[in-house]
């Protein structure tokens, strides 16, 4: 189920990045675009952090990382509840270096696996 909910919210970043999403599914909506890419960017990236945990069987391998998984999920949800009351740049900077932990995560409990 996660790796379904990670392939679709990056299926809808990428086609609203390329603008196809806007042209085709919801025309002269330009103005809901700050709220749903920041939440489809923070969708995906939760996902990934899931599926990792998930797939690599951490709470049973590695507790620690699965601990840390689950404070990452959760700082995920916190920026997805900040979506609709933020502005995008505030937001932009918030997701950036949490991305990268998530990412550096990700790859760690990969290679330690």
């Amino acid at each position: 189920m996660f790796f379904v909910i990670l392939l679709a919210s990056m299926a809808i970043e990428d086609y609203s990045y390329e603008g196809y999403l806007e042209v085709y599914l919801i025309p002269n909506m330009y103005y809901i675009k700050p709220i749903y890419y920041p939440l489809s960017f923070s969708l995906s990236i939760a996902s990934m952090v899931l599926f990792s945990d998930a797939f690599l069987e951490l709470k049973t391998r590695l507790p620690k990382f699965q601990g840390m998984n689950i404070v990452l999920v959760t700082g995920w949800g916190a920026l997805m509840l900040l979506t609709p009351f933020t502005s995008y740049h505030i937001l932009a900077k918030l997701i950036l270096p949490w991305a990268i932990l998530s990412l550096i995560s990700v790859v760690l409990a990969g290679i330690v696996s």
